[in-house]
């Protein structure tokens, strides 16, 4: 079985969600609830650019978390010496990649900046830290140019080499082309993809299928523009689909401490949001509620309890004396044929403009049917 392992980058990409802006006991309490997920390394932060960073960092270090805790660095010593003294235990040196990337952001070629990659990734080794290197951008350059640097990444010791698709604009195949020509580095190959043309999550499982066996991740998919990859979409996903990987993820308690972290956050997850979204189990057309009612798998992409949920029905315009009747003598109440289409009726009478009718609110008015004629 491959090992496959979550970074979850919630509080270092995921703020950088327009409007956000995470304090310090924000980012305690969400590592806490993301150890206790067990995920396996969480990045706190860029202690060199937030004084909040760094005091979480202090903190969490001080808690015993079974999560090693990542900080992020520019390839610079004071970055690296600042991550370190304030208790990260694996360090992640940042480098702009692409053309585009090393013209507008730092003014060098891109043999400079490796240089100063290779520089900063011996000086961290030094200090006996785990070492990351990130290539933004990467997923933009060519492979000649970008299978070289991530050997000789590899070959000076890095743990892990990132390539990132900093703006979203890679998909599968061309992900599969990419980690078919990196098939013999020694070190960990992870994936930093963002969602701008929502194939992030198909992409990280293209990534594992090919060869890399770290994925970035942030809660709800939080992240600038678009977002980054979803935590709960690939754990899932990759659980579903990929049979050789194992991960340390508590599928159990996904759902249970993605809404935790999003509403410390203040994070509104959309209703429809996958994995977690608050109607995605929920079924109300005719034809869906028979189904959902015989066989819970008939339309829902895996068990809701896989993730601590369950599957839900309501009832509206779309509802048929189908679902309606099922529904009712699972409930052991059973009404006439005249009863239950003057029910249906007014159902769909009531939701015509939207809106419906919870479980509860069905059966207190099927039950007021019955009565009146009892």
């Amino acid at each position: 079985m491959k090992r496959v392992v979550f970074l979850d980058t919630t509080l270092r990409d995921g703020e950088q969600t327009p409007g956000f802006g995470f304090n310090t006991n924000q980012k305690v309490e969400c590592a806490l609830l993301l150890d206790r997920l067990r995920i396996d390394r969480i990045e706190v932060g860029f202690p060199a650019a937030s004084q909040v960073d760094a005091e979480a960092l202090r903190i969490l270090s001080r808690r015993n978390l079974s999560s090693t805790l990542v900080a992020l660095a520019r390839a610079r010593k004071e970055d690296i010496d600042l991550a370190l003294d304030n208790g990260a235990q694996r360090a992640t040196i940042f480098i702009p990649f692409s053309d585009l990337l090393l013209r507008t952001l730092i003014g060098r070629s891109r043999e400079e900046v490796l240089k100063l990659a290779l520089d900063a990734l011996a000086y961290a080794l030094s200090k006996k830290v785990e070492v990351e290197v990130f290539l933004a951008d990467a997923m933009k350059t060519e492979a000649s140019l970008l299978v070289p640097a991530v050997e000789k990444l590899s070959d000076a010791g890095a743990s892990t080499v990132v390539l990132a698709d900093t703006t979203g604009v890679t998909y599968p195949s061309q992900v599969k082309r990419v980690f078919t020509q990196l098939g013999n580095i020694r070190s960990e190959l992870g994936v930093h993809f963002h969602n701008d043309l929502g194939l992030a999550t198909a992409n990280s499982l293209a990534a594992l299928e090919n060869g890399a066996t770290e994925v970035h991740a942030t809660v709800g998919g939080l992240g600038e523009r678009a977002g980054n990859t979803s935590l709960e979409e690939i754990a899932v996903a990759a659980h579903l689909f990929i049979k050789d990987i194992s991960a340390n993820v508590d599928l159990g308690r996904l759902y249970e401490t993605t809404l935790k972290v999003a509403e410390t956050l203040r994070y509104d997850i959309p209703s429809n949001k996958p994995v977690i979204g608050r109607r995605v189990f929920t079924h109300e057309s005719d034809i869906h509620v028979a189904s959902i009612l015989q066989d819970k798998s008939s339309f829902e992409a895996f068990p809701p309890e896989l993730i601590g949920r369950t599957h839900e029905v309501v009832f509206g315009k779309l509802s048929g004396r189908r679902g309606i009747g099922l529904f009712l003598k699972e409930n052991d109440l059973e009404l006439s044929d005249q009863e239950l289409t003057s029910l249906v009726s007014e159902v769909k009478a009531k939701t015509m403009d939207g809106g419906f009718f919870e479980p509860a609110e069905l059966l207190n008015l099927a039950r007021q049917y019955a009565e009146r004629n009892r």
